[in-house]
C-alpha cells in the first residue's frame, strides 16, 4: 500500500517491481527530482534489429516540484537522440504528463462538440510552470512526430 508522504524513488520502484506488464523505467538520478527519463525502442517481431520507433518518457514532475521539463532534461533528450537516431531516420514519439506552455496557445477555448472521454470540456489547461527549451529541440528535429 502506499501512503501520503511517499517518495517519488519509492513510487517508481513499486511501479517496475510491482506490475509485470509495465514498460517504466527509472531515469538518471543527474535529472533529479525528475525520477522516469528513458527511452523504449520498438522493433518489429520480424526483425528485432531495426527499430521502427523510439518511444522517450520524460517526467514532468508536479506534487511539491515545479512543473517543468528542466533544461537538464532537454540536454538528456539532445544527447539520447543523437547517439541512438543520430541521422533522425526513425520516427521519434515524445512523451510527458504536464502539457507544455506551447499547449495553452493550440488547446480549445471552448467545449469540444464531439464526444469527449474525460474532463476536457470541465476544466482549462494546467500547464508546465515554464518552457526551458524542449519545444525548441522538438520542432527543430524532424524526426520527431509527436508530442504530449
Amino acid at each position: 500500500m502506499l501512503l501520503w508522504g511517499t517518495s517519488r524513488l519509492t513510487l517508481m520502484k513499486k511501479e517496475i517491481e510491482g506490475n509485470e506488464l509495465s514498460y517504466s523505467r527509472s531515469g538518471s538520478h543527474d535529472l533529479w527530482p525528475s525520477t522516469s527519463n528513458y527511452v523504449l525502442q520498438v522493433v518489429s517481431s520480424k526483425n528485432s534489429e531495426s527499430p521502427l520507433v523510439y518511444l522517450y518518457f520524460l517526467d514532468s514532475c508536479g506534487g511539491t516540484y515545479p512543473e517543468v521539463i528542466s533544461s537538464a532534461q532537454v540536454e538528456w533528450f539532445q544527447h539520447q537522440s543523437a547517439e541512438i537516431n543520430p541521422d533522425s531516420s526513425v520516427p521519434e514519439l515524445i512523451f510527458w504528463h504536464i502539457p507544455s506552455k506551447a499547449y495553452e496557445e493550440v488547446a480549445p477555448k471552448s467545449g469540444i462538440d464531439k464526444p469527449c472521454v474525460g474532463s476536457i470540456n470541465k476544466e482549462s489547461v494546467a500547464a508546465q510552470d515554464a518552457e526551458l527549451g524542449i519545444m525548441k529541440i522538438l520542432e527543430a528535429r524532424p524526426s520527431v512526430k509527436v508530442s504530449s
